[in-house]
């Protein structure tokens, strides 16, 4: 019989909230961008990678509920088509299902992971322009987005390891650790 990791529902749904802090941060942050010469280059892939550091055993129910949330409000404060954020986000978590891993990796394993995931999220992100916009968002705005998230990333990473190491209670349930 496999091992089953248990906690307690409390400490579950604490962890999913803050994830969803953690996410709503990173959202607020994505509406920073510069323009460098005729580019625009924005961060709106930079909660995907509080998406992909999920706190681990966070309660799966409320996760999705806060994620399609935090998708709608990532939606109007972004002026984009609503649905459009809550789709890559749930599609993003159900394929990747960060709450369910089974232990911490390093850093470029992480990041290496990453990299794959955004990747997909940006495949995602041209069906979803289908869907919801009815044309493909240009591929120059994908790469100048996930360019600089994945450089980030490893801060990232350091900023929930910390809070994870800060709230962890020896279960090995949480943000990375």
């Amino acid at each position: 019989m496999p091992f089953v990791d248990k906690i307690s529902d409390q400490r579950s749904r604490g962890l999913a909230l803050s994830g969803i802090a953690s996410v709503l941060v990173l959202t607020v942050l994505s509406l920073l961008s510069v323009n460098i010469l005729t580019y625009h280059i924005g961060l709106s892939f930079l909660p995907l990678a509080g998406l992909y550091l999920w706190p681990r055993l966070a309660n799966p129910m409320l996760s999705v509920l806060g994620l399609f949330a935090l998708g709608c409000l990532a939606d109007m404060l972004g002026e984009t088509p609503l649905g459009f954020w809550p789709f890559v986000y749930l599609v993003y978590f159900m394929v990747f299902r960060p709450d369910t891993r089974e232990t911490s990796s390093s850093l470029m394993e992480l990041w290496l992971g990453f990299l794959v995931a955004v990747i997909v999220a940006a495949l995602t992100m041209l069906v979803a322009s289908f869907i919801f916009i009815g044309q493909p968002i240009k591929l120059t705005s994908l790469i100048f987005g996930w360019a600089p998230v994945l450089s980030l990333f490893p801060l990232v990473y350091l900023g929930l390891r910390a809070i994870g190491r800060r709230s962890t209670d020896g279960s090995g349930a949480g943000f990375v650790t």
